[in-house]
Formats: structure tokens, C-alpha cells, sequence
């Protein structure tokens, strides 16, 4: 408990956010770096990014930062065409 709250304190002084990425399978090292520079840029902060699996995806990702959510998942995208298809 004290440790956490103290990695938040240097997290925080540093201006780093810490953050989770959902993905259909697990990403390599590379792709997860990639992610967190883009996130970073986007957020112009420095972002660290914790993995997890969610097979409900289908594919894509889906990032939270900061209670903020980033949805580029293809269930996302096939949620949206499905609500205009019927809105048609």
C-alpha cells in the first residue's frame, strides 16, 4: 500500500501517467512501445501501459488513461456500424 502510493508520488513528480491497453491477444514489446508513444504524444505526458487480454475485441485496442478511453477495438467499430445501419 505505501509503496504504491509512493511509485503514484514519483509516477506524478515526473509526469508520468500510467494506463491500460486491452487487446484481442497479447502484444509484443515492440507494438506495446508504439502504442505508448503515440499515447504519449496524444496526452503530452509520458504514458507506461499496462496489458490486458480481452478476447471480446475481435481485434484492435482499446487504451484507458486517465479515466479517459481511447476506442480503436473492432467491436467498437462494428458497434457503431451496426447503430447506423439501424438508424437507416
Amino acid at each position: 500500500m505505501i509503496c504504491q502510493q509512493f511509485q503514484q508520488l514519483c509516477y506524478e513528480y515526473l509526469g508520468i501517467v500510467v494506463g491500460v491497453v486491452w487487446s484481442a491477444y497479447g502484444l509484443t514489446q515492440d507494438e506495446l512501445e508504439k502504442i505508448q508513444a503515440a499515447m504519449s504524444i496524444k496526452t503530452q505526458k509520458k504514458v507506461l501501459l499496462k496489458q490486458k487480454i480481452d478476447t471480446h475485441l475481435i481485434g484492435g485496442i482499446k487504451v484507458e488513461i486517465d479515466n479517459h478511453v481511447y476506442d480503436n477495438s473492432l467491436a467498437y467499430k462494428m458497434g457503431l456500424l451496426k447503430q447506423e445501419l439501424l438508424r437507416k
